[in-house]
């Protein structure tokens, strides 16, 4: 398990920013702090990750200068937080204001539903203008006040997976009512039976933004074999700077969620996971039996095949066998080793989901086309999907 972070000083605190800004960069701006607040980050390292200067840095976060898309995005990924939201924020913070009425109160979004509270001059508090500035980004004018409260019986998140997703997949949202003052909801990837050990991973992926109506967005696993379930946290943002200060994968993944609350339902991904699942057992000396479920088809022009794996050959490399077509199989087959062969030796097998001209190389009996004699692959058959692999025990 890797080690935990690098313990870092807590940068020195910011000023209050300036009352005349405008609502749309002082949401930037505390966004950008947040994120500096949560990484303990200082001015030389957000420039050098953003590649920008100090004194550029120090504008941002004072709203008197605005980063580019690419460095909020930069800045976002270095600090943990919500790239989709950070991107949101520097698109309202890009747009024209329309004059003021008057010139010490904010502009009012156009032609609200219901009259606007009178508010004294000066910036709007950081909490009016965020609500403010997300109900501007989601498109509602009125009646988002009912939406920014959490109130008993008030439905949670709902998140929905088509029954057949593929590579690449929309999940559909609907965010319900908004979490108490001071929390937050992430959508969760849970990834269950990772590495050897089968343990679980967990990655805050998309934080909901509020008020919504129902969106979609997509997903795209790096590794459909991995079963993943969706589903919705509500945390504080201390439990979130705590989250993301934890111990984490190269890729962000944490260890465990401390006990953070689901708010919404769990909305398994069916089509993830091993495509096919395999036990073995005794069928005789040098012989084991093969029994396989098929948890879905193989791709179009695609086929599973089976192969057994020999471990260590000559101390430096495995040899490969094509064993048993699938598509011409049952569920069950018989797999043998010759007599001369060395018990000694680790085997295992796997399913893989080959193309079609590579499955009948493998049924041909000369897989290699660049050593035709031989029987085996020195490599996997191809760079594709397969199944978990199973120990092999012919010695029984």
């Amino acid at each position: 398990m890797p080690s935990g972070p690098e313990r870092r000083r807590a940068p020195g605190p910011l000023g209050k920013l300036p009352p005349d800004l405008p609502a749309e960069r002082a949401a930037l701006a505390e966004e950008l702090r947040r994120g500096r607040s949560a990484m303990a980050a200082n001015l030389q390292e957000l420039a050098g990750k953003t590649y920008s200067s100090k004194a550029s840095v120090s504008r941002w976060l004072s709203g008197r200068a605005l980063p580019t898309l690419e460095q909020a995005e930069l800045w976002a990924s270095f600090c943990g937080t919500d790239p989709d939201l950070m991107r949101r924020l520097w698109l309202a913070a890009q747009r024209p204001r329309e004059a003021p009425a008057a010139p010490a109160e904010p502009a009012a979004p156009a032609e609200p539903t219901e009259p606007a509270a009178p508010r004294p001059p000066g910036r709007p508090g950081l909490l009016v203008a965020l609500v403010l500035l997300l109900a501007l980004l989601a498109g509602d004018r009125g009646g988002f006040a009912a939406q920014t409260t959490a109130m008993a019986g008030c439905p949670g998140p709902v998140l929905q997976l088509p029954p057949d997703a593929g590579d690449e997949f929309p999940i559909e949202v609907t965010p319900g009512c908004a979490p108490a003052p001071g929390r937050q909801r992430w959508i969760v990837v849970q990834l269950d039976d990772v590495g050897q050990d089968g343990h679980r991973l967990y990655y805050l992926k998309w934080r909901i933004v509020y008020p919504s109506a129902p969106y979609a967005i997509r997903s795209r696993p790096a590794n459909r074999n991995v079963r993943r379930t969706y589903y919705v946290i509500d945390i504080s943002e201390a439990q979130y700077r705590r989250l993301i200060g934890s111990p984490r994968t190269a890729d962000g993944g944490l260890y465990d969620l401390a006990g953070a609350p689901v708010v919404s339902n769990r909305a398994p991904n069916t089509n993830s996971g091993p495509p096919v699942l395999i036990t073995t057992g005794p069928a005789g000396h040098r012989a084991v039996v093969v029994f396989t479920e098929v948890r879905r088809p193989p791709a179009a022009a695609h086929r599973y095949w089976f192969v057994l794996e020999v471990h260590d050959v000559g101390g430096n490399h495995s040899e490969f066998y094509p064993r048993q077509d699938l598509t011409a199989a049952g569920a069950e087959f018989r797999v043998t080793i010759p007599p001369e062969a060395d018990l000694s030796r680790r085997r295992t097998g796997a399913v893989y989901e080959v193309p079609d001209a590579q499955g009948d190389r493998l049924r041909s009996g000369r897989p290699d086309s660049a050593n035709p004699d031989a029987d085996y692959l020195l490599t996997p058959p191809c760079e594709c999907r397969r199944s978990d692999e199973v120990e092999l025990d012919f010695a029984t």
